[in-house]
């Protein structure tokens, strides 16, 4: 993906990830972390709010990365905050996003912000494939880390062109073999060879992600990844996140025979460490989530409207 955007893994770079870098959701800044081994500026992805953003500006403009890289989601929150709040930034030679679909919309909020192109990277967490965009644009899979089977519902092999269900089989994770994994996403395979000439490496088009809404907090941040509010809590079956106003959560949990309190106050603070302690979060238990018309269930659901920064910012100079 580096190398591709015309870009090295040994140059500076900037990443937004998933750990949490600040430990609290009010904590103040910095809202980053310097590895200087790696010479990589680490930004917390739950920190992103105009009353934040000039301290995330301030670091980029500081330490210059070659690079930004990291949550699609996440990248075209702090590009749209930059531009809103209408901040000068450092320009990187390219960015990078990975985790999420990067629709146009995003792409061209990022790189008109960062004066920069923006590359996307498809890849699933259990490493069973992979795909990077070339100079024209064309999204390949790369056949080494995994083979990659988009079908019908039928179960046969889609025609190119064809939208059809992505399974993968994975050659990267040894300690656990996933074989036609179903991971949920859509596409079709490309009917034309890319102008950049690697014909060995398949391109993938319509790429249709699964699709989760933004929650946003009373502060004014966004964030999509929930995933991490269920790690390691062994009472949980099924989990899904429903935002009904800036300040009340509703987490619905299908719950297990292991489901106990101390089970519900993990799922509660990791939602306040994330969105802070103004949110309210209600466990709701459930013994089913509804699946949408594809038999999969929406993970993040919101039903509020977004407010652009300025109008966040008079809010609360009031």
């Amino acid at each position: 993906s580096l190398r591709w955007a015309g870009v090295s893994i040994r140059e500076p770079r900037s990443v937004i990830g998933g750990r949490l870098v600040v430990p609290r959701a009010s904590s103040r800044p910095p809202f980053w972390r310097y590895n200087r081994w790696e010479k990589q500026l680490y930004f917390s992805a739950f920190h992103i709010s105009p009353a934040n953003i000039q301290d995330y500006v301030a670091a980029l403009n500081r330490f210059r990365p070659v690079s930004m890289t990291g949550y699609a989601s996440a990248n075209f929150f702090l590009a749209r905050l930059i531009g809103e709040l209408g901040y000068e930034v450092h320009s990187p030679r390219a960015i990078i996003t990975n985790s999420e679909r990067l629709d146009s919309h995003m792409r061209a909020v990022i790189e008109s912000v960062f004066h920069s192109r923006a590359f996307e990277e498809y890849g699933i967490l259990e490493k069973c494939a992979l795909a990077t965009e070339c100079e024209q644009g064309q999204l390949h899979v790369h056949p080494d880390c995994g083979f990659v089977e988009i079908l019908r519902p039928d179960g046969q092999p889609a025609s190119p062109g064809e939208v059809g269900e992505i399974v993968v089989t994975g050659f990267a994770n040894f300690h656990q073999i996933f074989i036609r994994y179903r991971i949920g996403d859509l596409a079709a395979w490309g009917s034309e060879p890319c102008p950049c000439g690697r014909d060995s490496l398949p391109v993938l088009k319509d790429l249709v992600g699964r699709q989760e809404d933004t929650v946003i907090g009373p502060d004014g941040r966004e964030t999509v990844r929930f995933h991490g509010l269920f790690i390691g809590v062994p009472g949980v079956a099924e989990g899904q996140v429903v935002q009904e106003s800036l300040d009340r959560l509703v987490v619905n949990v299908v719950p297990t025979s292991e489901f106990s309190r101390s089970d519900q106050e993990a799922i509660q603070a990791r939602v306040l460490t994330r969105l802070g302690p103004e949110v309210s979060v209600q466990i709701q238990l459930v013994q089913a989530i509804p699946r949408e018309a594809n038999g999969k269930f929406r993970a993040v659901i919101s039903r509020i409207q977004r407010k652009p920064a300025l109008q966040i910012q008079d809010k609360g100079h009031a």
